[in-house]
C-alpha cells in the first residue's frame, strides 16, 4: 500500500444534486483563548500527548476569563497584541523580529502555514528577538519537531490537528526570560488551539511537569477555507465501499443535527453559513450525527456504495441513454444490500469527468433510481437522461478554482446549467424495459420551479459520524427542481420535484452524510421531513491509535476501531522508520506477517532496531459482495486523512515511537590524534559497528592509572569519527554510549 494512497466515494443520485472563517488577508489572525487550572486533575491526553493519534481534552474547565490575541506579519517581523474583552487584562504588546528577515517569524506564530511541519524527522531551530512595550527584549532560540497527527477534541469541537514539540530558551530582561519545554497543537488550517508548558519530568519521555495551559475558544479571523480537489471526489473501479445507515421515516420524520454554532437544532433549515458578527464570514461548525445508529432506532436499513464500470452485470440499464457512454464511471448504491429483491434497493449513477479550459466538471449523465422496483414516479424505478438527444447536460460538480495544475471547490463556490427546455428526461420503467400507463416523462422550468439542478457550497466544518470519526468536510446543497409532464408539448403538469440534498464532502472520502429531501418539498431550506439519509459509519481506519509499549526490539500499538465495527472483519498494520507522507512503508502484517502479531485491536511488532524511531499506521479490512454479480471483493481503508492547509496530499494519522535504547558492548578500536586545527587538535577513531551506539564520548587525563583521574573533554560528538578540541590531557579514551549507558572503553596514549 502507497502512503499516499488516495480513496475516494461519490454520493450520486436523482436530486442530487463546511463553516470555518473564510481566508483572511496571509498577515492577520484574530483567537479567542481561555486558561485552564494546570493544578487540577490533568488527563494524560494532555499531560503526555505523544504516541497517539488523538487528544481528549473535552473535560478540561477553563477559566472564565478571555484573552483576545491579535497578530499581524510583515516580512522579517510581527506584531501581536492580548486584550481581554472586559479589561481584565490590560493591552501587551509583543513585537518579534528574525535578524535574517526570513520566514521564522511566521512558522512561531503561525506554524500552520509552514510546509515543513510535514517533516517529522527534522528538527527547527530559529533564532528570534521579542520586544515588549516596556522597551525590554529577549533574544529567544526556538526549537520544534513534530511529534504527532490526529485529532485533538477541545470544550469548543474538535479539530484536526499536528502535535508540535517545543523547547523555548530566552535570555534577557523581558518577562519569562527562561527555559521552557511545552507542546502546541496546531490547526492546519487555522493555527495553534491549544498549548502546555513546563518542565519535564525525570520520570518518562515526552512527559510534562505543567504549569501553564491554554485552550482555543475561537479564531475570528485568519483562517484558511477547506478545499476538495477534483481528484478527490470519484473512486477507481472497485478500489473503495462505504456503509451507512438510512434512518427513515418508519422511524422518524425528523432528522436530529446537533451542531457547537449555533446550537442544537431540530430541522437544517441553518445549515448554510451565517455572517460572522466580526470578520463576515463563517461560524466555526460541528455536527454530531454519532446518535442515528441502530442502537437508538433498531431496524435500521443499510447502505452499501461502490464504483464500478458500467455492463451488463452491474445493470440492465447498461446500454440505455447515457449509460452506454465511453469513459464513463457507475456509482452503484444498494439499500438492504444482503436482502433478496424486492426488498432491496439499487440507485445507479453514471458520472463523467471533462477538463475544460476554466474548470473540471463531473457530469451527471444518466440516473437509474430503484432500478427493477414497480411503482409510480419516486417510489418505483426512475430511468433519468441527462445526455444525448440535445438534452441539457447537468454538472453534477465543478471545480473552477485553480491552484498550479489542480482544481478545487470551496466555500461559496456554485454551479448549475441553463433551464431544461422540455425535454424527454425521465422514462418510468421496470427492468428491463417494461413501463406503466405513462412511461416517458418531459421536464422544464414552470412557476417558481426553475427548471435545473444546481449545487452550492454553503457552510464548512467538522462532522462526527455514527462511529464516533470525525471528518473535516464542506456541506453542499444541492436543488432539482422541475415540473413533470406526460407529452413533448409540455402543457399539464403531471407532478412537481424540488428535491434537495445536503451533502457532506469529505477530501477523498466523498459524502459521509446524505440528507435528502421528500421528492416535492416546500422549501430547499426549511423542511424537517427527510425521505432518505445516508450516515455513513466506514469503511474508515481507527479513530485512534496509540503507543502502549516499547523494548529494545519491540514495539506495542492498540487502536479503538470505533463505535460500528460490525463490517470490519480484520486489521493491517503498517511500518517503516520514515514518515508514510514521505514514502511508501515499507513494511507491513501482509508482507511481514513474522513481525507482528494482532490480536483483536491490539499489535505487537518485534525484530525491530534499538533506539530507532519508527511511524506506525493501522487500516480496517471489510469484505463486500456486490448484490448485482454476487463477486466478493476485499477491500482496506485508507489511512486516516489529513490535508494540511492548502495540500492536495494528505498524510496518514502515524504514531511515532522509539524503541528502547541498548548498551553498546564493542569497544571503539583504532583512535588517533590528527592534524592540529588553530589552537586544538583534530582527534579521530574508528567507528564502531555496534547497532546500540548512538554516539561518542572523550573523556582525557594527565595520569591513566585509574579510571578516576578520567575527566569529560567532549560529552557528545554525535555520529561521528572525528572531534576537534583544545585540551591540556596527554592521554584520551573515547567510548560509544547511548541513552542507556556507555560502552567499553577504547584509549589513546597507553
Amino acid at each position: 500500500m502507497m502512503k499516499t494512497a488516495v480513496f475516494r466515494a461519490l454520493w450520486i443520485g436523482v436530486g442530487i444534486i463546511g463553516c470555518l472563517t473564510a481566508s483572511a488577508a496571509d498577515s492577520q489572525r484574530i483567537v479567542r483563548w481561555r486558561s485552564a487550572d494546570p493544578a487540577a486533575d490533568l488527563p494524560e491526553d494532555l499531560r503526555e500527548p505523544e504516541g497517539r493519534t488523538r487528544w481528549d481534552l473535552t473535560r478540561l474547565t477553563l477559566s472564565d476569563k478571555v484573552w483576545i490575541r491579535e497578530t499581524e506579519l510583515v516580512r522579517g517581523h510581527g506584531t501581536r497584541v492580548d486584550t481581554s474583552p472586559d479589561g481584565a487584562l490590560s493591552a501587551q504588546t509583543v513585537v518579534l523580529t528574525d535578524p535574517l528577515e526570513g520566514d521564522a517569524v511566521e512558522r512561531w506564530w503561525m506554524p500552520d502555514r509552514a510546509p515543513e511541519l510535514l517533516d517529522a524527522l527534522r528538527t527547527h531551530r530559529s533564532r528570534l528577538r521579542e520586544t515588549f512595550g516596556s522597551g525590554e527584549n529577549n533574544d529567544i532560540e526556538v526549537s520544534t519537531r513534530r511529534a504527532g497527527l490526529g485529532w485533538v477534541h477541545l470544550p469548543a469541537g474538535p479539530r484536526q490537528a499536528i502535535l508540535q514539540q517545543v523547547r523555548i530558551d530566552r535570555i534577557g530582561a523581558g518577562p519569562g526570560a527562561t527555559a521552557r519545554d511545552g507542546y502546541r497543537w496546531i490547526d492546519p488550517r487555522a493555527g495553534v488551539v491549544a498549548e502546555v508548558w513546563g518542565t519535564r519530568a525525570t520520570g518518562g519521555s515526552g512527559r510534562l511537569e505543567i504549569d501553564e495551559i491554554a485552550i482555543v475558544e475561537s479564531v475570528e479571523l485568519g483562517v484558511t477555507g477547506l478545499r476538495v480537489y477534483s481528484d478527490q471526489v470519484v473512486a477507481p473501479f472497485f478500489s473503495s465501499v462505504n456503509y451507512g445507515w438510512n434512518r427513515n421515516l418508519t422511524q422518524s420524520s425528523t432528522i436530529t443535527v446537533d451542531s457547537v454554532a449555533p446550537g442544537p437544532q431540530s430541522t437544517i433549515w441553518d445549515l448554510a453559513c451565517s455572517p460572522h458578527p466580526t470578520s463576515g464570514a463563517c461560524q466555526v461548525h460541528a455536527w454530531d450525527f454519532s446518535g442515528n445508529n441502530p442502537t437508538n432506532f433498531p431496524g435500521m436499513p443499510e447502505w452499501g456504495t461502490t464504483t464500478t464500470p458500467v455492463n451488463a452485470a452491474e445493470t440492465c440499464n447498461w446500454n440505455q441513454c447515457g449509460f452506454s457512454l465511453p469513459g464513463v464511471t457507475l456509482g452503484r448504491e444498494d439499500l438492504s444490500f444482503e436482502a433478496d429483491p424486492p426488498t432491496r434497493r439499487s440507485t445507479l449513477n453514471v458520472t463523467e469527468a471533462e477538463q475544460r479550459a476554466g474548470d473540471v466538471t463531473i457530469w451527471m449523465r444518466a440516473v437509474a433510481r430503484n432500478e427493477g422496483v414497480n411503482g409510480s414516479l419516486g417510489s418505483g424505478e426512475s430511468r433519468i437522461c441527462y445526455s444525448g438527444g440535445g438534452r441539457t447536460e447537468v454538472p453534477l460538480f465543478r471545480f473552477s478554482n485553480p491552484d498550479g495544475s489542480d482544481w478545487y471547490m470551496d466555500l461559496g463556490d456554485s454551479w448549475s446549467h441553463t433551464p431544461f427546455q422540455c425535454e424527454n428526461n425521465i422514462f418510468n420503467h421496470v427492468c428491463p424495459n417494461s413501463c406503466s400507463t405513462f412511461c416517458p416523462f418531459w421536464i422544464k422550468a414552470c412557476m417558481s420551479y426553475s427548471g435545473t439542478q444546481g449545487s452550492s457550497v454553503v457552510n464548512e466544518g467538522v462532522v462526527t459520524l455514527p462511529s464516533g470519526h470525525t471528518f473535516e468536510v464542506l456541506v453542499i446543497r444541492s436543488v432539482a427542481e422541475f415540473c413533470t409532464y406526460g407529452g413533448s408539448s409540455c402543457l399539464f403538469n403531471l407532478a412537481s420535484v424540488r428535491t434537495v440534498n445536503y451533502l457532506w464532502q469529505a477530501p477523498l472520502l466523498g459524502t459521509i452524510t446524505r440528507l435528502q429531501s421528500v421528492q416535492n418539498a416546500s422549501s430547499t431550506q426549511d423542511y424537517t421531513v427527510l425521505a432518505e439519509t445516508d450516515f455513513k459509519f466506514g469503511l474508515f481506519p481507527p479513530r485512534t491509535i496509540s503507543v502502549t509499549g516499547a523494548t529494545t526490539n519491540s514495539l506495542s500499538i492498540t487502536w479503538d476501531p470505533g463505535l460500528d465495527t460490525h463490517r470490519i472483519i480484520g486489521y493491517r498494520v503498517y511500518w517503516d522508520t520514515d514518515s508514510g507522507a514521505d514514502s511508501p512503508y515499507a513494511f507491513s502484517s501482509v508482507n511481514h506477517p513474522g513481525q507482528i502479531s494482532i490480536v483483536g485491536t491490539a499489535a505487537t511488532l518485534t525484530g525491530l532496531a534499538p533506539s530507532t524511531s519508527y511511524f506506525l499506521t493501522v487500516t480496517a479490512i471489510s469484505d463486500y459482495t456486490d448484490p448485482a454479480t454476487d463477486v466478493t471483493t476485499t477491500y482496506e481503508s485508507l489511512v486516516y486523512p489529513i490535508q494540511v492547509g492548502a495540500n492536495p496530499n494528505p498524510i496518514p494519522a502515524e504514531v511515532q515511537a522509539m524503541t528502547a535504547a541498548c548498551i553498546p558492548t564493542e569497544e571503539v578500536p583504532k583512535t588517533m590524534v590528527g592534524r592540529r586545527v588553530g589552537s586544538g587538535s583534530e582527534f579521530c577513531w574508528t567507528q564502531v559497528t555496534d547497532i546500540c551506539a548512538q554516539g561518542y564520548r572523550i573523556l582525557g587525563a594527565n595520569n591513566p592509572s585509574a579510571a578516576a583521574n578520567f575527566s569529560v573533554v567532549v560529552s557528545d560528538t554525535g555520529n561521528t569519527n572525528c572531534a576537534t578540541f583544545d585540551s591540556p590531557f596527554t592521554y584520551y579514551l573515547v567510548i560509544s554510549h547511548s541513552s542507556a549507558g556507555t560502552g567499553p572503553w577504547g584509549h589513546y596514549g597507553q
